[in-house]
């Protein structure tokens, strides 16, 4: 992810890393210690309204605060809710912006809740306004998807490995499309034989695997 030409990476390890300048990158690779405070294994990275945000496996949202002088000092945020790294931003025409990031069970659960959640973003920054609370997608407006009970019996039982919205400017709907490793926990085999991964598409207010 990168904000006011500084770059932050993230690893297989547990750390993220921050490179003033990726011109100056050397080819034998980075060195030096991770910043500090991001414990768990990262596995998405984005920039938030010149917010630097990272999600560890374990369930903390890491923000950089873009107030501060690179490298950004990261504030570690505990959801309870383990991620699966797919991470985007939403918007619509009538300004309203949130987070969406991939959930899954936690490990030996048997619970059959995947997809994603939301965080809802000041609409005027685009910053995470206070603690990052994670909300089900049509549960409380605005919201990405129109009905929660439509989302929980479709992608909302899918691993969500990836989250994408079309810009405007190729796409006057803005469609939201999700990348779905498979059918998740709980699935009918009618289910199973029809959704067994590959992209997924939100059209007329319903979540539907692409023909």
């Amino acid at each position: 992810a990168t904000t006011n030409q500084n770059y932050y990476i993230s690893t297989n390890g547990t750390g993220i890393y921050h490179i003033p300048n990726i011109i100056a990158l050397p080819p034998a690779g980075i060195t030096g210690p991770p910043l500090p405070n991001t414990g768990g294994e990262i596995k998405g990275l984005i920039d938030v309204g010149g917010d630097i945000i990272g999600v560890s496996r374990n369930g903390n949202i890491l923000i950089g605060d873009s107030t501060t002088s690179a490298p950004y000092t990261f504030t570690p945020y505990s959801t309870g809710q383990r991620m699966t790294g797919a991470i985007a931003l939403w918007g619509n025409s009538s300004g309203n912006k949130l987070l969406l990031l991939g959930i899954q069970p936690s490990n030996g659960s048997t619970s059959t809740i995947y997809g994603y959640r939301e965080i809802k973003l000041d609409s005027s920054n685009g910053k995470i306004d206070g603690d990052p609370a994670l909300r089900v997608p049509g549960s409380v407006a605005p919201s990405s998807v129109d009905n929660r009970d439509r989302y929980d019996n479709t992608l909302g039982t899918h691993p969500v490995n990836h989250l994408f919205q079309a810009p405007s400017t190729v796409d006057t709907a803005m469609t939201l499309f999700a990348g779905i490793q498979g059918t998740g926990r709980g699935v009918s085999n009618s289910q199973k034989a029809l959704n067994s991964g590959g992209v997924w598409s939100y059209r007329n207010n319903q979540w539907n695997a692409e023909e």
